[in-house]
């Protein structure tokens, strides 16, 4: 699937929950997206990203997580050149979890905010 080849997207994914009532289990899967921003996932819970292509104009970040936890981006790919892939934020964001995606531990493409736990990113 392709989405926003032809279009000005704004936002390729854009999830916001209620604090009360987080937006949960979400699977998107083998996806390219052309949007200024990549995807924006806010106060959610359970989502999947498996082999998404981020084709996004602005490249700082790609990804945002705000309290939101159990996110899973599996094999995503970006641009070469992006100086940010990720920014977590929010003291409830918690197991941000990313895989098959060659990023080194401390790398300057993942930026965590002071309020989040510690653990709260893994790269495998």
């Amino acid at each position: 699937m392709v989405l926003g080849e032809n279009d000005e997207v704004g936002k390729g994914i854009f999830v916001r929950g209620l604090p009360e009532a987080p937006i949960q289990n979400i699977r998107i899967k083998n996806t390219t997206l052309y949007a200024n921003i990549g995807a924006e996932l806010i106060l959610c819970n359970d989502i999947l990203l498996e082999n998404v292509t981020f084709e996004a104009k602005k490249q700082a970040p790609i990804i945002t997580v705000d309290n939101s936890a159990n996110i899973k981006i599996v094999a995503a790919k970006y641009p070469k050149n992006t100086k940010q892939l990720l920014q977590v934020s929010g003291k409830e964001s918690r197991n941000v979890l990313l895989e098959k995606m060659k990023i080194d531990k401390g790398s300057n493409l993942i930026v965590v905010s002071q309020e989040v736990a510690k653990n709260a990113v893994i790269v495998k």
